[in-house]
C-alpha cells in the first residue's frame, strides 16, 4: 500500500483535495483509521465546505464505535448522503422517528436516490410497516433486479415477518453478487 501511496503522491498535486479523499477512502478500507482521519482533515483544509471529508471522518468514527461523534460530523454537512448516513445511524440506535425524518429530508432533495430509498424501507420495517416497506422494495427491485442491496433488504423484511424460506431465497439471489458480504452473513444465519 505504501508504494501505491508514494506513486500517487508523485503524480497528484498536494493541493488537490480529491487526492486526499481517494487516499482516505483507501485507508478506511484497510482499517488504517487514524491515517484516514488525517487525510480527510487535509482534504478539508485544502478546500473547505465539501461533504466528502466529513463523510470519511464519520465512517472512521463509526468504525471506531463512536456513533455520536459520527453524527456530529455528519450534521456539519447539508448533503443528501449525509442525511442518509445520519438516518442509518439513528436506525441502528433504534431512534426510528429521527431516522424517518432524516430519510424523508433526503428523499425530498433526491427522490431517486437508491440509498435513501433503501434506508426508507429499513425504517419502515423497523417501524412495523411491512406492507409499505415491501411496496418500496419491490418497486426498487423492478428497476434493479440484480441489486444485492435491494435483495438483502427484502431478505431482512422476510426475516422480520418470520418467513425464513423467503429470506433464504432473497439472500441466495443477493449472494450472486460476489461483493455481497452482508447477504452472505445473513444467509449463513438463516441456514443455521
Amino acid at each position: 500500500i505504501q508504494a501505491a501511496v508514494d506513486r500517487a503522491r508523485g503524480s497528484a498535486p498536494v493541493q488537490d483535495p480529491t487526492f486526499y479523499d481517494t487516499l482516505a477512502d483507501a485507508l478506511v478500507r484497510v482499517f488504517a483509521l487514524g491515517a484516514a482521519e488525517q487525510m480527510a482533515a487535509r482534504s478539508e483544509e485544502t478546500m473547505t465546505g465539501r461533504p466528502h471529508p466529513m463523510l470519511i471522518k464519520a465512517r472512521v468514527f463509526l468504525s471506531q464505535g463512536r456513533p455520536s461523534k459520527a453524527l456530529a460530523e455528519l450534521q456539519r454537512s447539508d448533503a443528501t448522503v449525509s442525511r442518509v448516513l445520519q438516518a442509518t445511524i439513528m436506525l441502528r440506535l433504534s431512534r426510528i422517528p429521527e431516522a424517518r425524518k432524516l430519510v424523508e429530508q433526503a428523499l425530498k432533495r433526491a427522490p431517486q436516490d437508491v440509498d435513501a430509498k433503501l434506508v426508507e424501507a429499513r425504517v419502515l420495517v423497523a417501524a412495523g410497516d411491512h406492507s409499505k416497506a415491501e411496496q418500496r422494495l419491490q418497486r426498487l427491485l423492478g428497476k434493479r433486479p440484480k441489486d444485492a442491496r435491494v435483495l438483502t433488504a427484502l431478505g431482512d423484511l422476510a426475516l422480520a415477518r418470520k418467513e425464513l424460506a423467503a429470506a433464504q431465497r432473497y439472500f441466495e439471489r443477493a449472494t450472486k453478487d460476489s461483493t455481497a458480504l452482508e447477504a452472505r452473513l445473513k444467509l449463513a444465519d438463516v441456514l443455521l
